[in-house]
């Protein structure tokens, strides 16, 4: 929570200050994604790839020029078994973001800041002790993480529009020593098609 909330208040004040871009009718698209874990995701998953798909909502602020998208993403981090722990690392997030738009000095090249919501499902097969309880040799995570993210949005013409963003999440608690908690990120490269 320390790193978010460090990362967190610049953007915030970065966003407060950025006139944000007019928008055209489309409002609604579909998005499809490939991402690149960095470090801290191949500690939960033992892998670094990425793959999601979602729907966003974009408008602009009643009465502004101001621009703000909604997104709802079904993200795949897709892992291995873990012959030694007998788990499976592959995990799964359903994440709810929030992005504002503003000027860049280039045309149809657009920078973007946003929050998120992360709610983490794990797949994993943990050993039971002699009452059939899991044993804490997993993954655990409590509820709703919080995340941050940011990135370029090119707009190619009315219909597509590509972005890379740049994601950073709370987790959890990892319980195989000695990696503790961890704050997965990737950053992943998207095409939208809006309608």
């Amino acid at each position: 929570m320390k790193t978010i909330n460090q990362l967190l208040a610049p953007l915030v004040v970065l966003v407060a200050a950025s006139p944000l871009l007019a928008q055209e009718e489309l409002k609604y698209s579909f998005q499809v994604g490939v991402g690149y874990g960095l470090d801290s995701l191949e500690k939960l998953t033992k892998e670094r790839k990425v793959g999601s798909l979602g729907v966003s909502y974009q408008s602009n602020i009643k009465n502004t020029r101001n621009v703000y998208r909604i997104n709802l993403l079904w993200n795949s981090f897709p892992g291995s078994f873990d012959p030694a722990a007998k788990f499976e690392t592959s995990l799964q997030s359903l994440q709810l973001s929030a992005d504002l738009f503003f000027y860049s000095p280039a045309k149809d090249l657009n920078l973007f800041l946003g929050i998120g919501a992360n709610n983490y499902f794990a797949r994993y097969s943990p050993e039971v002790d002699e009452n059939g309880d899991p044993l804490k040799k997993g993954v655990a995570f409590d509820g709703t993480k919080l995340g941050i993210r940011f990135g370029l949005d090119y707009r190619f013409n009315a219909r597509w529009s590509f972005d890379a963003t740049f994601n950073l999440t709370e987790y959890g608690v990892i319980y195989r020593a000695p990696v503790g908690g961890v704050n997965p990120a990737w950053i992943q490269l998207s095409a939208h098609y809006r309608f």
